[in-house]
C-alpha cells in the first residue's frame, strides 16, 4: 500500500512539473477580436483563439484550487481542430490557473456582454434530493453487498460512512448546480468537489433536446441538453437535470425561440 501511494504521490509530481514546464510564463492578450495565448519554457508555443468561434466557456477548480483562490478557464471552437491531437488541446486552454477575482474580466473579454454576476440562476426541483440519495443509498448497499464477499461481516461498518456520503451528496449536489438564461446565452454550473461553470450563447446552439428516463416519466421530471458545433473536449456538457416537467419545457421552448432568432456564426 505504501508503495503504491508513494508511486501515484511521485506522478502527480511528474504531471505537476510537465505542466509547470509547459505553461510557463502563460500571457494571453487580446488583439482585435482574436485572443492570443503565449506559453512554454521549452518549447514556446503562441495560439490564437478568434472569439467568434468560441462556442462553450467553462471555469473550473478543484478542491486544492478554490484553497488557494485559484480555478482553470478552458474554451471550445469550432474549425480550429487541424494538426495532432497535442496542438488541438493546447488551444482549449484559455487560462491554466487564474486568480478567481480576475475572472469576470476574463469573461467580459473573452464574451462580452453576458453579465455573469447578474445570472438569476435557477436550482433544480426540490425532488431532485430524494432521486439522489436513493440511488446513492442503492449504490452504497451494492458496494457493502460486494464487501461482504470477502470480509464477511466486516463489510457492515462500511453501511454508515456509505449512507453519511450519500446524504452529503444528495445536498451538495441539489447546493451548487444551477442554470440561468442571460444577455444571450445559457448558463450552467455543476459539481460540489470539482466544481464546472460553463456558458453557451444562443448563436452557438446546435441542437436541443428534451429528455426524459423512465424515472424522470415517473416522477414527472425531465432533462434539457444543449448541444454545440465544437463540444465533446471540455467535459462539462450543458444537460441540465432534475427539473420539473414543466420547467424543462419552457427552458427548452425559450432557448429555442431564442437560438432561431440568431444568425449561427461558423
Amino acid at each position: 500500500v505504501l508503495g503504491a501511494a508513494a508511486l501515484l504521490l511521485l506522478l502527480k509530481l511528474l504531471s505537476v512539473a510537465w505542466i509547470v514546464l509547459k505553461y510557463h510564463g502563460f500571457r494571453l492578450t487580446r488583439r482585435g477580436e482574436d485572443l492570443r495565448a503565449e506559453y512554454g519554457l521549452l518549447t514556446r508555443v503562441t495560439a490564437t483563439i478568434p472569439r467568434r468561434r468560441i462556442q462553450v466557456l467553462s471555469a473550473h477548480s478543484g478542491p486544492l484550487q478554490r484553497r488557494l483562490g485559484r480555478l482553470s478557464v478552458q474554451v471550445e471552437t469550432a474549425g480550429g481542430r487541424h494538426g495532432d491531437e497535442e496542438s488541438r488541446t493546447d488551444r482549449l486552454w484559455l487560462a491554466p490557473l487564474l486568480r478567481e477575482e480576475r475572472l469576470r474580466g476574463l469573461l467580459d473579454e473573452a464574451l462580452p456582454g453576458i453579465a455573469h454576476d447578474q445570472a438569476d440562476w435557477k436550482p433544480p426541483d426540490p425532488r431532485a434530493r430524494g432521486r439522489i440519495l436513493r440511488k446513492g443509498l442503492l449504490l452504497g448497499l451494492t458496494l457493502v453487498a460486494l464487501a461482504w464477499i470477502s470480509l464477511g461481516y466486516w463489510a457492515l461498518l462500511l453501511a454508515p460512512p456509505a449512507a453519511l456520503l450519500a446524504f452529503l451528496n444528495a445536498g451538495l449536489y441539489l447546493r451548487h448546480t444551477r442554470h440561468a438564461v442571460e444577455g444571450g446565452a445559457v448558463l450552467y454550473r455543476s459539481g460540489w468537489l470539482r466544481r464546472r461553470a460553463s456558458t453557451v450563447r444562443f448563436e452557438k446552439i446546435q441542437t436541443l433536446a428534451l429528455r426524459q428516463s423512465p424515472f424522470d416519466r415517473r416522477a414527472r421530471m425531465a432533462a434539457v441538453s444543449v448541444d454545440t458545433a465544437g463540444a465533446g473536449r471540455i467535459g462539462h456538457p450543458v444537460h441540465v437535470r432534475y427539473l420539473a416537467e414543466r420547467t424543462a419545457a419552457e427552458l427548452h421552448d425559450r432557448l429555442f425561440r431564442e437560438a432561431g432568432r440568431t444568425d449561427f456564426r461558423w
